[in-house]
């Protein structure tokens, strides 16, 4: 009997929350062209990484 009143309080007693999200995003990459080697002699690359998040604009 009392964990019902508890949880009936506890449920009277909430306030509603809110939160941001991330509604989706894309990962791009281009390859530049190839960089210097490392100290061991293994040929790197260069590449331009783009990434773009999308927000959900409702949540102020």
């Amino acid at each position: 009997m009392k964990k019902g009143i508890v949880s009936i309080l506890l449920l009277l007693c909430t306030t509603g929350i809110f939160a941001r999200h991330i509604a989706g995003g894309e990962l791009f990459y281009t390859y530049i062209g190839p960089g210097s080697p490392t100290s061991t002699g293994k040929p790197t690359a260069n590449y331009r990484v783009t990434l773009r998040l999308f927000r959900d604009d409702l949540c102020q």
